[in-house]
């Protein structure tokens, strides 16, 4: 549990989504973003003006994309490397902690900063509130990469095993299986559920508002729901992809407390492949 997470905000916050999640007024908008998006996708007018152009196909892989993504993660990519080779000193420290914390709800502070712009009467706005603004969050966002999650090593693990081994998966697929795949672990931590099975649960309703159509949905939410399952290990599926790369993503070579876990050699991953 983070400073955050135990925090009376936080369980206030928690409750306010969980009422929005059950209410009309969200699934009214759902409904609704879904038949807009319908709308779109078969309207011979909009269809085409919404679709990506080449200059928008060919951006990411260009040499200007890559050189500009690495320089804005430069600092990021070099704050996780001092973090590695610090691993423990900034764990016991209660500032760094602290910061991490703050860095990972960076997008809660988004959202406070942007209340206020809404909030505060233009004539008593100054412009330098906006840069001081800006460099808070461009801290907090530096603060939070400076010690990785790891389920995005899942997903471009899972991209890798795909490859390798000529599995045509949508790649949208496996980054969805990945992202989502662990989302239910605070029902096991609260109350013992399984967190495979929780996962499975929550995750249809974040699939469908991201416009996944049922058939993706049942794909993603069975190998959600089979990560743990060493029957799908084998699987040349989505299944066996996402339960392959999850076991590959942790660092335990690089874990300073590897001799201390209590989990078997077998559960561990002490070899780097990918």
């Amino acid at each position: 549990m983070t400073l955050w997470q135990t925090s009376l905000t936080y369980q206030i916050w928690v409750w306010l989504c969980d009422v929005y999640e059950d209410s009309t007024l969200h699934h009214f908008l759902a409904a609704a973003g879904r038949w807009c998006n319908g709308q779109i996708e078969e309207s011979r007018i909009l269809r085409p003006l919404c679709r990506e152009g080449i200059v928008a196909r060919s951006w990411k892989d260009s040499f200007l994309c890559r050189m500009l993504s690495a320089l804005v993660n430069l600092p990021g990519t070099l704050l996780h490397a001092w973090y590695k080779a610090w691993n423990l000193t900034f764990e016991d420290s209660f500032f760094a902690r602290l910061a991490f914390d703050m860095g990972d709800s960076a997008s809660i502070a988004q959202f406070w900063c942007i209340a206020a712009l809404w909030c505060i009467p233009y004539e008593r706005w100054n412009n330098a509130y906006s840069f001081m603004t800006g460099v808070l969050l461009l801290l907090l966002f530096y603060a939070g990469a400076m010690r990785t999650g790891r389920r995005l090593d899942v997903a471009r693990i899972g991209t890798i095993i795909a490859l390798e081994e000529g599995l045509e998966l949508d790649r949208e697929w496996i980054y969805a299986a990945a992202l989502l795949h662990d989302c239910g672990k605070h029902e096991q931590y609260e109350n013992g559920t399984p967190h495979e099975q929780a996962s499975a649960r929550i995750a249809p309703e974040i699939l469908k508002d991201c416009g996944f159509d049922d058939k993706e949905t049942d794909v993603i939410v069975t190998a959600i729901s089979r990560h743990r399952d060493p029957e799908a290990a084998k699987e040349k599926n989505l299944n066996g992809v996402l339960y392959r790369a999850d076991k590959a993503s942790r660092a335990c070579f690089a874990c300073d407390a590897e001799k201390d876990c209590n989990w078997k050699d077998g559960k561990k991953n002490l070899t780097i492949r990918y």
